[in-house]
């Protein structure tokens, strides 16, 4: 064994370094995606709280009973700023949350409206509301990424020590034919795996690991830039020692498995070092040859003599193009919905909000309106309940789909009939809401809420562009239900009727697709509150400035107006922080996957220079069937040509799979989407493969047309 390794020092110091790049990939794969769980995780706990589910109103004296349950891993009360109290509840393991959260509202005597769970934290531990439509993927699409990369880095490996043990293989047979039995290969196999690979693995997975830790710093740095939390690198030794024992194990299984395929080899076969095709076993040649006659014929058995040592070169190039594509799609179709069902959504409904205490002061709004620049200002709070709808009240619109519930079948119906439907409220300030009141088509009374009568007609249309059909009809007031309770506590008189809710920053859908909308005047806030009726804690103020240039300086006049203490949000500025972010992941992906393109290249380098060379009696003998060295150069050609064009054709049809999949459940328009698709991005990546290969291919290719072909035929063992 130790006299192979010196006899093959270039195959062995080749294995070597791919165990040490594999390695090094590997740890860090599996640091960054460990720290970018752990850091999300922190992040939705720190915007929305530790708690698995929260049972909203529920009474001081059930704590005890939820306590009493075997997953229930911690419940404690809670109350709101707006008031809301209830029980926030940690479960243990979280996949247990939705089944014992069900067992808990049955103990209780409690709907199912009155609970909530923390979809957001839940599904980064996989867990999934059951029958849930639109589940979060984003999770699953980077483990699919993470695990691809992985996949790759392990054909790296298996690469080099097919390359190893190709160049043993006539020692092999040597041996074979003085007695060594197979388990003494197999056992001087795995001993030179180790001793390749041990010392590389070790120095790879700790720089990996360093190279996560510079990785984090530097998406920390990028996030105070942008104003955010940065993230902190965290440690965590199973991680590292999980990708060691990966590498460890690839190599061994690699290395056995070589070496028992070359043991299946009889001793004088091994000896003549090389593996002659049985051209009894010939299949017929792929279709995509056929054009290039017999050239095409003998490129095809080649690469099909080579499947093998080619396959972990292929299995890189389709994974780092896969992972690129999938994950690029998957930004361009977030970042285009962001974009339509936020930034141009709402780009003419504000250019600077600030939140404020409950209420305000009575001339603030006087005053910031005589600011220069200003085009519109304007106060409103948001809160929610519930309402009575009645069967009869449904529109005909309405009816002729289904009615309400065919079109929200989670709301529970009443013996009557009727259905407690989500209500959004939005209370203006006394002029917004005359001004409103004055532009609505269909006016009741001076006195009462504005309906917004529209919802979603979502059998015939998408979430990003939504038809409408009137909601109800015939109706002169609403019964309002407050949270945590099943009984009307306060009959809303109707002022009057309107098709679009008032130009605001404000999303009504955010709690459920089929919500009534009401808007009120401010001065109703007290009536409400004595109803129990939850009521707004902060109120908004929202200004449209004259044009983008006045933005600026009308941000700077109204922090002196409120003061240093005041939080004011920008919407160029949110565009930008969202751009950069978006951009940030794309570069972060792109030089990831160039990285793991690397591993493919490496790959191809390492088959294209090591075994084109031990391909020479192939070429020699199609030499002296009179093929000419335009002709050989052919076949090379074409199989380069396969080799950088299978991961695009290989990959097309999942990520085309992948787009129809998400703009489904996203709700864009494909038309839209081929707008915005990267295509250049991913013409540069298969022209940068395609480059590599033709690279690789050149180089081995001049190697062995330069070399003495006629001399491989001198001997008698060529039949």
């Amino acid at each position: 064994m130790l006299d192979s390794l010196r006899a093959n020092r270039a195959s062995s110091l080749s294995a070597a370094c791919a165990a040490l790049i594999a390695s090094l990939f590997l740890s860090f794969i599996c640091c960054a995606f460990h720290n970018l769980w752990l850091d999300d995780i922190a992040r939705i706990i720190r915007e929305e709280g530790d708690w698995h589910a929260r049972i909203v109103c529920a009474p001081e004296e059930s704590l005890q009973t939820v306590c009493a349950f075997a997953h229930v891993a911690s419940a404690q009360p809670y109350e709101t700023a707006s008031g809301e109290r209830g029980l926030s509840i940690r479960f243990d393991p979280p996949g247990r949350t939705y089944e014992e959260l069900s067992l808990i509202l049955a103990r209780l005597g409690l709907p199912q409206s009155a609970a909530q769970t923390n979809r957001a934290l839940l599904s980064r531990y996989l867990v999934y509301a059951p029958g849930d439509p639109n589940p979060p993927l984003l999770l699953p699409l980077y483990i699919v990424i993470f695990s691809l990369a992985a996949l790759s880095m392990m054909g790296l490996i298996r690469c080099a020590l097919s390359v190893s043990q190709e160049a043993r293989l006539h020692q092999y047979g040597i041996l074979q034919s003085v007695g060594a039995t197979p388990g003494q290969l197999i056992g001087s196999a795995l001993g030179e795996a180790l001793l390749l690979s041990l010392l590389p693995a070790l120095a790879g997975t700790a720089a990996g690991t360093g190279l996560c830790r510079l990785f984090v710093a530097f998406g920390a740095s990028i996030s105070v830039q942008l104003g955010a939390t940065p993230a902190a690198f965290v440690f965590d030794p199973l991680v590292p020692l999980l990708a060691f024992a990966c590498s460890i194990a690839v190599v061994l299984l690699s290395m056995l498995g070589s070496a028992v395929r070359l043991l299946r080899l009889s001793p004088i076969a091994a000896i003549r070092g090389s593996r002659e095709p049985d051209a009894r076993k010939a299949k017929p040649v792929s279709p995509a040859f056929r054009p290039f006659g017999p050239i095409g014929e003998l490129a095809a058995h080649a690469l099909r003599r080579q499947r093998r040592a080619l396959r972990p070169c292929r299995i890189s190039f389709t994974c780092s193009f896969l992972s690129l594509a999938l994950f690029s799609c998957f930004l361009s179709m977030s970042r285009l919905s962001v974009d339509l069902s936020y930034f141009e959504r709402y780009q003419n409904a504000w250019d600077l909000i600030v939140s404020l205490p409950a209420p305000p002061d009575a001339q603030l709004l006087g005053r910031v309106s005589s600011l220069p620049g200003v085009r519109r200002a304007s106060l409103h709070g948001r809160a929610s309940c519930r309402a009575l709808v009645m069967p009869e009240e449904q529109s005909e619109a309405l009816w002729a789909l289904g009615g309400l519930l065919a079109l929200d079948s989670a709301l529970p119906v009443r013996e009557d009939g009727a259905a407690p439907a989500h209500v959004e409220l939005l209370f203006l300030d006394e002029a917004s809401f005359s001004a409103y009141w004055a532009s609505c088509p269909q006016r009741l009374t001076e006195r009462g809420a504005i309906l917004v009568n529209a919802v979603w007609d979502s059998a015939h249309s998408r979430f990003h562009s939504r038809a409408y059909v009137p909601y109800l009809s015939d109706v002169q007031s609403l019964s309002l239900i407050p949270d945590g309770q099943e009984e009307p506590a306060f009959d809303l008189p109707l002022a009057g009727f309107a098709d679009e809710p008032p130009l605001l920053r404000e999303a009504y859908d955010e709690h459920s697709d089929y919500p009534l909308v009401l808007i009120l005047p401010d001065s109703m806030l007290p009536d409400l509150s004595a109803a129990g009726i939850r009521v707004p804690s902060e109120t908004t103020l929202t200004l449209l400035a004259q044009s983008e240039a006045d933005i600026p300086a009308l941000e700077e006049a109204l922090s002196s107006l409120l003061g240093s203490g005041a939080t004011i949000e920008n919407r160029l500025r949110e565009k930008q922080a969202n751009d950069s972010m978006y951009d940030g992941m794309q570069l972060f992906m792109g030089v990831f996957c160039a990285l793991l393109a690397l591993s493919g290249a490496a790959s191809v380098f390492s088959c294209a220079l090591g075994f084109l060379m031990q391909r020479r009696r192939e070429f020699a003998r199609y030499l002296s069937l009179g093929l000419t060295p335009g002709g050989m150069a052919g076949i090379l050609a074409l199989e380069a040509a396969s080799i950088a064009l299978s991961p695009v054709l290989i990959t097309l049809p999942l990520v085309g799979a992948f787009i129809v999949f998400a703009a489904r459940q996203s709700g864009v328009a494909l038309s839209l989407f081929a707008k915005a698709a990267p295509v250049p991005l991913l013409l540069l990546f298969a022209l940068g493969i395609a480059l590599c290969v033709a690279a690789a291919y050149g180089i081995g290719g001049r190697r062995l047309l330069s070399c003495d072909l006629a001399g491989a035929l001198r001997d008698d063992t060529q039949l």
